[in-house]
């Protein structure tokens, strides 16, 4: 386990998480989601054990984590750490009666609902960037400076005005922007696979 200096984020809050809780006597990566109806279900992880193990062997609090666009298993300790336990980069299907996958949904398309796990790294977007965490090099344009203000201007025509120009994208480049039931939106909006041109591997420090 090490300190993470990926991002300068704070560890991941509200839903953007997956939790390891003890389920038929061992660990057990989880996921709530919110339904089509508003309420929130537990859905139970499948041939994810190795995944769960690692993180409840780090005592991460409240067994909660997120893996970033390139596939760390990032973990929160106290309100500002984050420590990187290594990588995963399977496909993970939850199970609750009906399955949900981290990979692609049927048909996805761009502007309909993300029916995956609403679960990654965040990221703010402006005008003409985007940017993770709070430091300088957390820009997209250090990075692809001929192609930062495209891809925002590609995302900000999906972005509803009432998201605050934050976006989500997993372990498997797939990106959304999040959902706010106060507006009445049906769920998070997809934002398609970001291929390319997006920031390089952040590797987990060995």
């Amino acid at each position: 386990m090490h300190d993470f200096h990926g991002t300068g984020d704070p560890p991941p809050t509200g839903g953007s998480k997956y939790h390891v809780r003890v389920r038929e006597g061992k660990a057990r990566v989880c996921l709530d989601y919110r339904l089509p109806n508003g309420w929130i279900q537990e859905f139970v992880a499948v041939e994810a054990d190795d995944l769960a193990e690692t993180v409840a062997a780090s005592k991460a609090e409240g067994g909660s984590f997120h893996l970033d666009a390139c596939g760390n298993i990032v973990c929160g300790f106290g309100d500002t750490t984050e420590k990187c336990l290594g990588r995963f980069e399977r496909p993970i299907l939850f199970s609750n009666g009906a399955y949900i996958v981290t990979t692609d949904p049927p048909d996805p398309r761009i502007g309909d609902v993300w029916l995956g796990p609403p679960v990654g790294r965040h990221y703010a977007m402006s005008a003409r960037d985007i940017r993770y965490g709070t430091r300088e090099s957390g820009r997209l344009a250090n990075v692809h400076s001929a192609r930062a203000e495209a891809i925002a201007k590609r995302l900000a025509r999906e972005l509803p005005r009432w998201n605050g120009a934050r976006i989500y994208v997993n372990h498997h480049g797939h990106a959304w922007a999040p959902l706010n039931v106060n507006a009445g939106e049906r769920g998070p909006v997809y934002l398609g696979r970001l291929r390319g041109f997006w920031y390089p591997e952040i590797p987990c420090p060995s």
